[in-house]
């Protein structure tokens, strides 16, 4: 349970109806006030009069119901013996205040508790409140009332101490029984920004604030105008108004607008939803539950498909499209016609290859014939090893596909392959493959082995790994990779990364790859790496990196000096290995998992931790000793965001966070490309995750987020209004396909069907 913060969209065009939507981007664990316990009155005003608005919130519940032992084991009685009745049991029930909230904004969608510093941290059982300015001093007080206690009064002394804020107060003065104006509309305009609110006045719990809207105004001396808009649609305007003053409105003063106009879609929108249905296929995610050994992962690890792959399989010079299957649903080529649509094709060794779950998938011609073959990864299973060998289909010419068998002998058919990258590494003019490898078979956080297949020419693959690539060999748990030249000199370069991995980057000394993370300073970018794009992003020639993190809305958090980190070991000496994910609270690290599922996964610790007040506050030392610890695998994520690799042209990379709208949710689908035309590359980003732990909650902050670049690495966020890109759901990958004189972008999505949309 959690309190969840909804950021406003603003009017989405509704291409359905022809109608804007409103839609919200929940951000409360990027906010960072999830967190209150059992809360009740939320206030949303800015106490401090910076021109930001601060979050109170009023807490506590008198008998803690929510006491877990209780509700396990019960309560007794005097006499021993097991309480039956309900309201005897409330009673009996601890009772334990815990003190309000007030989180101060600070401008960037980020709030600070400064409860203490405030001076709002006593104790005490609050649920209903208000702000007022009761001393007409300039800054709005607050009231709450208090379980079985008097209310509480707390003064306000902004005025005070941050006197070089300014403020203004609205009163409205409305028609008829209407006669404080509720429900009408005010906007003040100032320091090129606006201040928006709405009087209605019922806030908090069963409260009534005041009347009076108040605006903060930070060091602005001036508001260049108030506009109130009636319940009705008249209008009032105001211009140069002195701050700190109560300025009056009265309806009678207000005018029908001389013209309205419903706010209309741009018509340079960049992004524009196709025309017509050009691609049916709808991703069906298979049921399986692998969220990992026991009950100790907190996500499964299945859901990250569909993946695309694009090129012109039958020579017919337009872009055709392959869409990969979960397990039980065939992946499907799609050939594109004269008139733009999609058909699919019937590909009969295809569809028999239903059962594999396809995790990734390209089409490049691996034996010389002069048309693309197509590779398919398997992966995200935890069943049998004979399903997760990876797939070659050679091209008759046609578009018609030939699986062949043991195209790649001896390599990954015992764990999960996350992606495949194709490179002419030896430069004898084949591609070969960089195969990453997601995890093993045997149990999560095992470190899963990638492959370096060199290609004879003819389409065979022969694993090079131990010979030319040994830093390969049990490197981690890899979500993505790509090739690149970083260093000019002619050979494609490996870069890697994943779940607790750096950004991993092997140089091509042409006698083998050389691991170059450590001096290139990339040896504590560990994170939960979802996607890895190479591409030139200030076009300086030299390649950069586009990297999908898991983002800031979580409730898991990383840096440097307090990573989060899982521990791997057999903690019960059984023959199976456990995970226990642990982040810090305060100055210590603790285990994230519930005690229901540490016991259930690791049964000799219910006589430790019989209870929960057992559990609380201990540490991975005090539930397994210092050295079973040491005897443990620690995996360390040192950041969680979505960021950008510039290169350096040295031979290293900086890295860049890019917005905090891109670490809305976990970033899955990245793709680079001039989307506004303006010579400069963007970026898009789509993401989102649902096959998560109830105590950890669903990510779905994100319905995609267009950053325009600079020409210089530099990215800013794009709103939904003007790039057109609002996408619902768990966007997996996209592809920019030509389709005559128009560019698509193909959107694939998780459990769900493909968008396509113009620009």
């Amino acid at each position: 349970m959690r309190n969840v913060l909804q950021l406003n969209t603003g009017p989405v065009p509704n291409q359905a109806t022809g109608k804007s939507d409103y839609h919200f981007n929940e951000t409360g664990r990027l906010s960072g006030v999830y967190a209150t316990d059992w809360s009740w009155g939320a206030l949303i005003a800015d106490l401090d009069n910076d021109g930001w608005k601060d979050i109170f919130v009023a807490n506590g519940m008198l008998k803690d119901v929510t006491d877990q032992d209780a509700m396990k084991f019960g309560l007794v009685d005097s006499a021993g013996q097991k309480v039956q009745n309900l309201k005897k049991i409330v009673d009996m029930l601890d009772t334990n205040p815990i003190s309000n909230y007030i989180f101060t904004n600070q401008g960037d969608l980020t709030f600070r508790d400064v409860s203490q510093e405030w001076g709002m941290d006593t104790p005490g059982f609050s649920n209903g409140a208000v702000y007022a300015d009761l001393d007409n001093d300039g800054d709005l007080d607050i009231i709450t009332n208090n379980i079985n206690e008097k209310a509480s009064l707390y003064r306000n002394d902004a005025d005070v101490l941050k006197s070089e804020n300014h403020f203004l107060q609205v009163m409205l003065e409305g028609p008829g029984k209407n006669k404080f104006g509720i429900g009408a509309k005010v906007t003040a305009y100032y320091n090129q920004s606006l201040n928006y609110q709405e009087l209605i006045p019922s806030r908090g719990f069963q409260s009534s604030v005041d009347y009076r809207l108040h605006f903060g105004l930070g060091k602005s001396d001036i508001v260049d105008s108030v506009v109130v808009e009636w319940p009705g649609g008249r209008k009032e305007l105001k211009r140069e108004v002195d701050v700190n003053q109560v300025l009056v409105f009265d309806f009678k003063n207000s005018v029908h607008p001389s013209e309205s106009k419903e706010m209309a879609r741009p018509d340079d929108m960049i992004f524009k939803p196709s025309g017509k249905q050009r691609i049916d296929f709808s991703h069906k995610e298979d049921t399986l539950i692998n969220f990992g050994e026991g009950h100790l992962a907190f996500f499964k690890q299945s859901t990250r498909g569909p993946r695309m792959a694009r090129g012109d399989v039958n020579g017919d010079g337009l872009d055709d499209l392959f869409i990969g299957g979960s397990s039980g649903q065939q992946g499907a080529v799609f050939m594109q016609l004269a008139d733009g649509r999609f058909i699919a094709s019937l590909q009969r060794e295809i569809f028999e290859d239903a059962i594999y779950n396809d995790s990734d998938a390209l089409l490049l011609d691996v034996d010389g014939d002069d048309d693309l073959d197509l590779i398919v990864g398997s992966g995200e299973y935890a069943g049998k090893a004979a399903i997760l060998t990876n797939r070659l289909y050679l091209n008759n010419g046609t578009g018609a596909f030939s699986k062949v068998a043991d195209a790649m002998p001896g390599t990954v058919v015992s764990s999960n392959t996350a992606t495949i990258q194709a490179a002419d590494y030896d430069n004898d003019g084949d591609p070969d493959l960089l195969v990453a490898t997601a995890s093993n078979l045997d149990y999560y956080g095992s470190p899963a082995t990638s492959y370096l297949l060199e290609n004879d020419g003819t389409g065979k693959f022969t694993n090079m790994t131990s010979t030319l690539a040994r830093g390969l060999e049990k490197l981690g748990m890899a979500n993505d990779a790509g090739w690149l030249d970083y260093d000019q000199d002619g050979r494609p370069d490996i870069v890697i990364t994943g779940d607790y991995m750096p950004i991993r980057i092997f140089r091509n000394t042409a006698t083998g790859f050389e691991d170059m993370t450590i001096p290139m300073g990339l040896d504590s970018t560990h994170g939960w790496w979802n996607r890895l794009v190479v591409c030139d992003l200030n076009n300086d020639g030299f390649p950069d990196l586009v990297a999908g993190n898991h983002g800031l809305n979580s409730r898991f958090k990383a840096s440097p000096k307090k990573p989060a980190t899982l521990y791997v070991s057999d903690f019960d000496l059984n023959g199976a290995y456990e995970q226990i994910l642990c982040t810090y609270n305060g100055e210590k690290q603790y285990p994230m998992v519930l005690l229901p599922d540490l016991v259930s996964a690791l049964p000799h610790l219910n006589k430790k931790y019989p209870r929960h007040i057992d559990y609380q506050g201990q540490t991975m030392e005090d539930i397994f000793g210092a050295g079973v610890l040491k005897e443990s695998n620690a995996l360390d994520v040192y950041t969680l965001r979505t960021a950008v690799f510039i290169n350096d042209k040295k031979g290293g990379f900086t890295m860049q966070e890019l917005p905090l709208q891109a670490q809305f949710s976990p970033v899955y689908g990245i793709a680079v490309h001039d989307f506004n035309s303006d010579g400069k590359q963007d970026i898009l980003l789509g993401g989102n995750f649902y096959e998560s732990k109830p105590e950890t909650g669903i990510y779905d902050g994100s319905y995609g987020l267009l950053l325009t670049g600079d020409g210089q690495g530099g990215f800013n966020p794009v709103s939904y209004q003007e790039s057109g890109f609002f996408v619902q759901g768990a966007i997996r990958d996209f592809e920019v396909v030509r389709s005559g004189n128009q560019n698509l972008l193909i959107v694939s999505r998780n459990n769900d069907g493909v968008v396509v949309m113009e620009f």
